[in-house]
């Protein structure tokens, strides 16, 4: 190799270098290089887990592909989709806005057993199931005791206290929930809604779930605001938050659904069971089975991941 040669080999080795390492700094800044329009844009990120892990995550329009949990960087800003789905599972999907160095967190992704795992038993687990804990009106503070004696005479009240941002009450007998605000060392009392079948707190989030025999409604104590789920013209008879993520369990006549409570204008959701009537929901611990009483009496546990 001649001397030229060299120069001229060393020569196109510092320009190369002078354009791509500026290149990596820029990317691994979280820099872009927008080809329709010639420009630098930073970039966004989106990180995505699911329950069962090692689902396939696609974004579009990109078509990129990625086992769950996953961190996708460097994005765009704009518009995409993201799809989830794995063999022998119900599919996720959502439309998201990536925005410069911002990250979006999809953390708590369900996918249910397409063919759930049905299980005829004797009895309901002793020590597995998911129960709401209730105070007695006498174990009340007695200012509040005194509160209640406002309301509408019940021998029917559904009062949880303990481990919740604000009391609750609900008087069965009506179908009136309240929310009891201690303030100044006074209790106000707030009418939340009638008609109401049933309540739970989310013990995470702290939302308040509460539904009607045709909606189902978020309560955020935050800002008190009240938000509807769902509306549908089936009768719905009970809900249940499923103890490890932002989902409902709530059944109608002969239908178990599952729904994220993320407000979207349409939530993802899945079917878990079709046909005999339901009654007596029940969730365990893991929020792997379900368990209802059907038509003739028998208990039925139901594996949905």
């Amino acid at each position: 190799m001649t001397r030229q040669t060299r120069q001229i080999y060393l020569v196109c080795f510092f320009v190369a270098a002078a354009i791509v390492l500026p290149l990596i700094l820029l990317y691994s800044s979280g820099y872009r290089i927008n080809i329709s329009s010639l420009s630098l844009e930073q970039t966004g990120s989106l990180f995505i887990s699911s329950r069962p892990k090692g689902a396939e995550a696609i974004l579009q329009p990109i078509e990129h592909a990625e086992l769950t949990p996953a961190v996708i960087p460097g994005l765009t800003p704009g518009e995409y989709t993201v799809t989830i789905s794995k063999d022998l599972y119900t599919s996720w999907n959502s439309s998201l806005s990536i925005e410069a160095k911002r990250s979006i967190v999809y953390s708590d992704v369900m996918l249910f057993l397409l063919n759930p795992i049905k299980e005829p038993l004797s009895t309901y687990p002793n020590n597995d199931i998911v129960t709401s804990e209730y105070t007695a009106v006498n174990a009340l503070p007695a200012q509040m005791q005194y509160a209640l004696s406002e309301l509408p005479l019940s021998d029917n009240y559904l009062i949880q206290s303990d481990g919740v941002p604000m009391v609750t009450v609900l008087d069965s007998d009506n179908g009136n929930l309240y929310l009891l605000n201690e303030t100044n060392d006074s209790i106000h009392i707030q009418p939340l809604e009638s008609e109401v079948l049933g309540y739970a707190w989310e013990p995470e989030l702290d939302i308040l779930m509460f539904y009607t025999p045709f909606t189902i409604q978020l309560f955020n104590p935050d800002d008190a605001s009240t938000v509807s789920l769902i509306r549908q013209s089936n009768t719905i008879n009970e809900v249940l938050w499923h103890p490890q993520s932002p989902y409902i369990i709530f059944s109608t006549d002969k239908q178990i659904i599952a729904m994220e409570t993320r407000l979207t204008d349409e939530p993802n959701s899945a079917v878990l069971y079709s046909g005999e009537t339901v009654t007596n929901l029940k969730i365990n611990e893991d929020g792997e089975t379900i368990y209802f009483t059907n038509s003739v009496g028998e208990i039925i546990g139901l594996q949905i991941q």
